[in-house]
């Protein structure tokens, strides 16, 4: 119980020491402070599934996404992503190409980046929720109708 308020206490400092940040984002064990318009971020909370993002690059991020165990900071108008928290859960997208995603969503392990015009998705994280869709054809008619698609997305997330 002590380590849990001492956690928070240290979360509620960096906040305040933070004032600046224009959102905070959380996962089960982490958060991110963002200040977008300087390309900054402080992270805090349990290192292997987020708590540190020392090494990220917040230039230009319009975007962050987190599942329980990761996030990701995606800047959508340079079609570049970062990825981290845990490797398994969606921590690392390094190989992957976010140029031309128009959406990034997750499941509680996992992440699907989705490109509306090119009708193509990527996944990434754990396979069991989500993260392998390679054997997922986005050009038929539910992908297409991209509304749809992307509401029953969402819901899968919800779900899982």
């Amino acid at each position: 119980m002590a380590a849990a308020l001492a956690r928070i206490y240290v979360g509620l400092l960096i906040i305040a020491c933070f004032t600046d940040a224009e959102e905070i984002f959380g996962n089960g064990h982490a958060f991110v402070a963002l200040k977008r318009t300087l390309g900054r971020a402080v992270c805090w909370g349990d290192v292997r599934y987020g708590g540190n993002c020392s090494d990220v690059d917040f230039s230009s991020v319009t975007d962050i996404v987190s599942n329980d165990f990761a996030f990701v900071a995606w800047s959508k108008f340079a079609g570049r992503a970062a990825c981290w928290g845990h490797p398994t859960y969606g921590g690392n997208c390094s190989d992957i190409d976010f140029h031309g995603v128009t959406d990034i969503i997750s499941s509680e392990r996992a992440f699907v980046a989705f490109s509306e015009q090119l009708s193509q998705a990527v996944c990434w994280g754990d396979a069991e929720y989500g993260g392998n869709c390679s054997n997922i054809d986005f050009s038929n008619s539910v992908a297409n109708s991209y509304p749809c698609f992307r509401a029953l997305l969402a819901a899968a997330a919800i779900a899982a």
